[in-house]
Order: C-alpha cells, then structure tokens, then sequence
C-alpha cells in the first residue's frame, strides 16, 4: 500500500484538486447552489490559491485545512490556503477520503463542529480517520488517588501535576496524588 510520501507533487495535487471538484459537485447537486454562508461565498478565492503540502508536524489528524489571510487597508485578503497530510497516510482511498474531507472545510469555512459532521454525513464524507499514527503522542502517565486508587489523570507529557504530585490532592478523597509511568 502507497503511503502520501511515495506518490509525485503533480498526483496528489490531481487528486486534491479532484477531490475539490467532487465536493463541490455534491454540494451544488444538493443545495442547487454554492454553499456558503455570507463570509465564506468567495471560497472560490481560496481554491484559486490552495496548495498541497505533507506536514511531517502533524501528530494525530490524517489531515489538515489552513487558510492565512492579510489585511491590506481594512480589506481582508486570503494570502496562503494549504491543505497537509500527514505523511504516514496510507492508501489511495485514505488520502482522497482526507482531501475530500479537507476539501469540504475550504469550501463550507466550517471547522469540526457539529455543523460540518451533518454535512460530512450528508454528502457521505468521513468525518474522522481510521488510521493510528506512529507519531501519536501515548499517554506516559496516569495519576491516581492514594487513598482511593482512584484514575485521576492521564498525561503524554511531565506537566506539573506529574513532576510535583505532592502539591496537589484529589478532588474525591482530598488525599495525594500518586503518578505511575505506564
């Protein structure tokens, strides 16, 4: 199976750009017009300027909408509009379900809310991945009650409560805490 990395610039730019041309269609099939509240009718602007890069960054999402802009004497102007993918997705399915996905927030200008998930669901776009990244941060750490052994807190990282448990108490028993490293 082809991960993102071993497919050219010019493919997944084709299957970007293919996947824009897909999202839009269903869109205008269903509304019978452009969706778009007020704001986001010029997203024709943005996809004039979208470009796709792989985003060694990205931890947990398979992928990733941004779109930049600059205020030139009180008018708003997109200045930059990438769509990332991470670059352990895997399978040609995969990464077109993530542009398409990606290619729906461009054009709805919603983000994860329960607005863009109806309309995930209504034009039969995943809403999430199914994919498990190596790149995920795990959990490190899980603080506990001492009197109750109770699960207080997990933790990827040695944040305060973890390197100073005995400066804080439980909310159920008002004791210690005690950190265990998973």
């Amino acid at each position: 199976m082809k991960s993102v990395k071993d497919y050219t610039k010019e493919e997944l730019e084709w299957m970007m750009f293919s996947a824009l041309e897909e999202v839009e269609e269903k869109i205008k099939s269903f509304y019978g017009r452009t969706y778009g509240r007020k704001k986001h009718e010029r997203y024709k602007d943005r996809m004039d300027k979208v470009r796709l890069k792989i985003n060694n960054r990205l931890r947990s999402v398979a992928g990733r909408y941004c779109c930049r802009y600059s205020s030139i004497d009180g008018e708003k102007t997109i200045q930059d509009v990438r769509i990332e993918l991470h670059p352990e997705l895997k399978g040609e399915s995969e990464i077109y379900d993530t542009l398409k996905h990606e290619a729906l927030h461009l054009i709805s200008g919603e983000s994860d809310n329960s607005i863009f998930r109806s309309l995930c669901d209504r034009f039969d776009i995943s809403a999430y991945h199914s994919q498990s990244f190596s790149t995920k941060e795990r959990i490190q750490y899980k603080i506990y009650c001492s009197s109750c052994k109770e699960l207080i807190a997990r933790r990827k990282r040695k944040s305060k409560i973890v390197k100073k448990p005995e400066v804080y108490h439980s909310r159920c028993c008002k004791a210690s805490l005690a950190v265990e490293e998973v």
